[in-house]
C-alpha cells in the first residue's frame, strides 16, 4: 500500500509542478525544449481545471510540429477540433496556451501522462 500511495504522492507533484509551469504560445517554437516531457494544451483565459489535450513526447516536435503546424493525422488535437473551427491552425495559435515539464525517463513520462489525463480529464483525448 506504501509504494502505491508513494506513487500517488510522486504524480500529484509532477501535476503540480506541470500545472504551475509558465504558459508560452505554441507558435513560440525557439522557447520549447528539444527535450522529452508532458505538456498540456488549454484554451484562453488560462484554467487549471479545463484541459484541451495532453500528451507526452519530444515538447517541441509535438507542441510545434505536430498539434500547431501538423495535419488532421499527426494530431489528435485537430483531429477532434476539426468538426467545430473553421480554421484550426489559427485557433491554436491565437487562443491556445501550453504548459510542459520535462521528463527524460520514457516509461514515468508515459505513466505520468495517463496519470494527468485521467484528473484533468482533456476535451481532445480518447
Amino acid at each position: 500500500m506504501y509504494r502505491i500511495m508513494s506513487r500517488i504522492a510522486k504524480y500529484q507533484s509532477l501535476l503540480e509542478d506541470l500545472l504551475s509551469s509558465d504558459p508560452i504560445q505554441l507558435g513560440a517554437r525557439f522557447f520549447l525544449p528539444d527535450a522529452p516531457g508532458v505538456y498540456r494544451i488549454f484554451q484562453k483565459p488560462s484554467s487549471r481545471t479545463s484541459s484541451l489535450y495532453v500528451g507526452e513526447g519530444n515538447i517541441r516536435e509535438r507542441l510545434y510540429h505536430g498539434h500547431l503546424m501538423g495535419n488532421v493525422i499527426t494530431s489528435p488535437l485537430k483531429k477532434k477540433l476539426a468538426g467545430g473551427k473553421k480554421s484550426i491552425k489559427k485557433f491554436i495559435s491565437e487562443e491556445c496556451l501550453a504548459q510542459y515539464i520535462v521528463i527524460r525517463d520514457s516509461r514515468e513520462r508515459k505513466l505520468f501522462e495517463h496519470f494527468a489525463i485521467s484528473v484533468l480529464k482533456p476535451l481532445c483525448n480518447d
